[in-house]
C-alpha cells in the first residue's frame, strides 16, 4: 500500500481507492459504510451474473455484486486480497445499501476537485456514466498514478438492475 502525503484542505474530498484488473478506482469515502473480507454468500437463483449473492449484515439483507462483471472485465478467482466494500447509495431517491467485490483495497486519497479531469468522451458513448473523471495523484516527487473516480449512485443505473430488488435503508429500519 502506498503512503501518499498530500496536503488536505477544506476543498479536498477524500476518496477510498481500490484495485480492479490492475487499475485504481476511487469512490467518495462518505458513501462507504465498511470494508469486509469476502465471506460466504447466499446465492439467489435467476439473479444477473454480476449479483453474486446476499449477506446478512446486522439484520439487513445486502446484495453483493462483482464489480469486474458489472464492468464487463474478465473475472478472476477470489483470493485473500479480495474485499467487499459496503456502500450506501441513493437510487431513485431511496437510500440503499449494496456491497461490491473488488480485487484489493488500495488507499485513501485527498483530491482537490480542480485536480479532477473530465472523463474521455468515449466513456459517454459506451455508457460509462458512472465515471466522474480521472485524477492524477502524486506518489512521490517523481511518480504519480491515475485514479478513475466513480459515482457510486450511478453504478446502479444499468438496465440489469430492474431485475434486482434492493432493500432500502427505510425498509430495514421499519423491520426494527
Amino acid at each position: 500500500m502506498h503512503q501518499i502525503t498530500q496536503q488536505s484542505n477544506s476543498q479536498s474530498q477524500q476518496y477510498f481507492t481500490f484495485m480492479l484488473a490492475g487499475e485504481e478506482y476511487g469512490i467518495d469515502i462518505l458513501k462507504i459504510l465498511e470494508i469486509r473480507t469476502l465471506e460466504h454468500l447466499t446465492v439467489l437463483p435467476s439473479a444477473p451474473s454480476f449479483v453474486k449473492g446476499v449477506i446478512n449484515l446486522r439484520g439487513s439483507i445486502i446484495p453483493i455484486l462483482d464489480l469486474r462483471e458489472l464492468f464487463k472485465i474478465e473475472p478472476i478467482p477470489y483470493d485473500r486480497s479480495t474485499v467487499v466494500i459496503i456502500l450506501q447509495i441513493n437510487n431513485d431517491g431511496q437510500n440503499q445499501v449494496v456491497g461490491i467485490i473488488v480485487d484489493a483495497f488500495s488507499d485513501v486519497n485527498s483530491i482537490d476537485p480542480k485536480d479532477i479531469k473530465p472523463k474521455p468522451e468515449i466513456a459517454e458513448m459506451v455508457g460509462q456514466d458512472f465515471i466522474i473523471g480521472l485524477a492524477n495523484v502524486m506518489i512521490d516527487q517523481n511518480k504519480s498514478k491515475l485514479i478513475i473516480l466513480l459515482d457510486a449512485n450511478s453504478l446502479l443505473q444499468s438496465n440489469d438492475w430492474d431485475k434486482v430488488n434492493l432493500p432500502s435503508i427505510r425498509d430495514a429500519n421499519e423491520k426494527n
